[in-house]
């Protein structure tokens, strides 16, 4: 096994390295080559208590600061009422993760040329632990979205898109592929901040005000361009290149044929489903015809 003065790295061509792990896991990992999975890991677990503690601290402010969150605690369902602060603060924690995403995607896509030259194999050291920090994030929204399912809806459509962000970032994180797609794809979360300023605004009493239909009309435009145009070409992109998957070793090819690309052909039909609800909700709204949507209503 191959030793670094700052951190243990994994040789991945050793399938005894792996032992404890379940025979296909064994497998797949050893096709990786050396990969400091242990930094991974850390990061990974890092990044969950970064957003734990954005999600306490949400609680502390918004106790301090806001009317509307202290007044949750006169719903008499116990589990709403949970459920109502959860949601407030985790879309805190969403925003954040969508800004520090939108920045690291906007610096990565123009300063790291090496990727979009390569699509499909560019590397980058840092991109590759960049990957680790958000797969936390996804592990942490993947558990509060089902802690919460009976209070939310949308809950199959969320989990789905999640595993699938679970396993594109995890695929990142053990491989030096698909590394600007990922980039790619973290720029779609520039629509998030402006979906969860439509759930507090909602939440405020404040869907009758003008501020409620300007950030219905970003919300439309962003999601539009960056969830069903910037990605758009993923998949194609993939089949265009298909000789080059077929190239690979074994389980990868497996992995990102029957794996990475069905799920990025899914994850376009969730956007597209959900830019169908957000464009009928923005006419019901520039039409004054629209209705109060419940508390716990969650699309992102």
């Amino acid at each position: 096994m191959a030793l670094s003065a700052t951190a243990p790295i994994i040789d991945f061509s050793r399938e005894s390295d792996f032992d404890f792990l379940p025979l296909f896991l064994q497998k797949q990992l050893t096709h990786y080559g050396e990969i400091d999975t242990q930094l991974i890991i850390i990061i990974t677990i890092l990044s969950m208590l970064f957003f734990g503690l954005i999600y306490i601290l949400s609680h502390i402010l918004a106790t301090i600061l806001s009317q509307t969150y202290r007044d949750y605690s006169k719903v008499q369902d116990k589990r709403k009422r949970s459920a109502l602060r959860a949601e407030f603060n985790n879309r805190v924690v969403s925003t954040i993760n969508a800004i520090v995403g939108v920045l690291y995607a906007t610096w990565a896509i123009s300063s790291t040329p090496e990727l979009a030259a390569n699509p499909n194999f560019g590397y980058t050291k840092f991109c590759h632990l960049a990957n680790a920090f958000f797969l936390g994030y996804f592990i942490q929204d993947t558990y509060f979205t089902i802690r919460y399912a009976r209070n939310l809806s949308n809950v199959t459509a969320t989990i789905l898109h999640h595993i699938c962000s679970i396993t594109a970032s995890g695929n990142c994180c053990f491989s030096k592929t698909l590394h600007y797609w990922s980039v790619r794809f973290l720029f779609t979360e520039l629509s998030t901040p402006f979906l969860n300023l439509r759930w507090y605004l909602d939440q405020f009493q404040m869907k009758q005000s003008l501020i409620y239909k300007l950030n219905g009309i970003l919300i439309t435009l962003t999601f539009f361009y960056c969830r069903i145009l910037f990605i758009f070409d993923f998949p194609f992109t993939q089949l265009k290149h298909l000789n080059e998957l077929i190239a690979l070793p074994t389980p990868l090819k497996q992995w990102l044929l029957y794996w990475q690309l069905p799920t990025s052909f899914a994850a376009h039909l969730l956007n597209t489903w959900w830019f169908y609800l957000i464009s009928k909700g923005l006419l019901k709204t520039l039409s004054g015809k629209s209705t109060r949507v419940p508390r716990e209503k969650r699309i992102d």
